[in-house]
């Protein structure tokens, strides 16, 4: 239960969604996609970024032995986890994790995708949008992505009713009391996320009122939930 709900947090609609192909894949990544993004999110700052880098984590379908069954579950390709490797073709999710350059505001996209076959991409986003530093990554906005044409919209879509509070209150990306959405991730490694060549999510906290703690932030540990401390280990893919 806990580890749907907390997938259902990190590729949030994309998987129940009925496959369609989407035009994306890792080199869809450039300074003006993410720029466009922040733009679309109202970011003041999209027009100054001047690159930045590339974090993934490739996480596929595979087996594992649980009292002697063979239960399947979703893997990261760089985890030491033992499992069974029995021929399975069926998705793949690719995890993005993108810090920019150019900016004081050092902000962040995070952006989930479902792949099957090779290549093809069958589910996108939402984007969840915010800012980088020393050991975490804060989200307070998100992006919604619309393969098909929906309200007049084909592609990224500024998801405003789930990331603010009505027209007239105050928005404040850094007192979480003032954001609809607010999700941190967190590393162990205090240096700073643009700086590392890896890291592994350690722990996922959503700050904002919940169903489940209502003001209460909940707390997802990695290593416990997925039994795995390198579930989500992200690497560095390349620069933009």
């Amino acid at each position: 239960m806990v580890r749907n709900i907390l997938f259902a947090i990190l590729l949030l609609t994309i998987v129940g969604c009925k496959p369609t192909q989407v035009a994306f894949n890792e080199t869809s990544i450039t300074k003006d996609y993410v720029a466009n993004i922040l733009h679309l999110v109202k970011e003041d700052t999209a027009h100054k970024i001047t690159g930045g880098k590339i974090f993934i984590a490739d996480l596929y379908e595979n087996f594992i032995s649980r009292d002697g069954i063979a239960e399947k579950t979703i893997i990261n390709q760089n985890s030491t986890k033992q499992r069974l490797d029995l021929p399975l073709i069926d998705k793949k999710y690719k995890l993005f994790i993108i810090t920019t350059e150019g900016t004081d505001s050092r902000e962040a996209i995070f952006i989930p995708a479902i792949f099957q076959g090779m290549d093809k991409c069958i589910g996108l986003g939402p984007a969840l949008i915010g800012k980088f530093g020393p050991g975490e990554l804060a989200f307070y906005k998100k992006a919604k992505f619309y393969s098909k044409k929906k309200a007049g919209h084909i592609g990224w879509v500024y998801d405003r009713k789930s990331s603010e509070f009505k027209s007239g209150d105050i928005f404040d990306p850094f007192d979480d009391s003032k954001t609809k959405f607010n999700v941190l991730f967190q590393t162990i490694d205090t240096t700073d996320i643009s700086d590392l060549n890896q890291f592994n999510i350690t722990n996922i906290l959503q700050l904002s009122d919940n169903r489940f703690g209502g003001k209460k932030p909940l707390v997802y540990n990695i290593a416990s939930v997925f039994e795995d401390p390198e579930a989500l280990n992200f690497i560095f893919l390349r620069k933009f």
